[in-house]
């Protein structure tokens, strides 16, 4: 039954994917080898692990350039450790945090006030890294 899946269900949508300029990488190169155990190049520690942290906090950076270390850690704790009791909360949550932003407060030299920190760059679609795996 997998293997109906991955070629009737997920080879045809990463190759979708691809055909919109999406990069494809194998899920087995960004975590570490299951037999040893060593980390590799790996950009996430489980299978599991759903968000690539790097790649996350590179790009929250490039995107908001102005962004100090101690907001770029609780919109990182906020993106990969949300407080939401059932799924649906979660995805709600996550939704409203892509296209409506998030705020910090913090000080760009003109006293401490809001600043919307963009996760996704609508504006400019090209700022973005669109990634795929399995």
């Amino acid at each position: 039954m997998f293997q109906d899946e991955e070629l009737k269900v997920e080879q045809p949508a990463i190759a979708q994917l691809i055909k919109q300029g999406w990069t494809y990488v194998p899920g087995a190169s960004l975590a570490p080898a299951a037999s040893t155990g060593e980390q590799n190049n790996a950009e996430r520690e489980y299978y599991r692990d759903v968000v690539l942290v790097q790649r996350l906090e590179t790009a929250l950076r490039r995107l908001n350039p102005w962004i100090s270390e101690e907001n770029l850690g609780k919109v990182m704790r906020e993106l990969t450790h949300p407080n939401h009791a059932a799924l649906m909360e979660y995805n709600q949550a996550m939704h409203e945090m892509l296209i409506n932003y998030l705020s910090v407060e913090q000080d760009l030299g003109s006293g401490r006030r809001g600043q919307t920190v963009k996760i996704i760059d609508f504006d400019n679609p090209a700022n973005n890294e669109f990634l795929c795996t399995n």
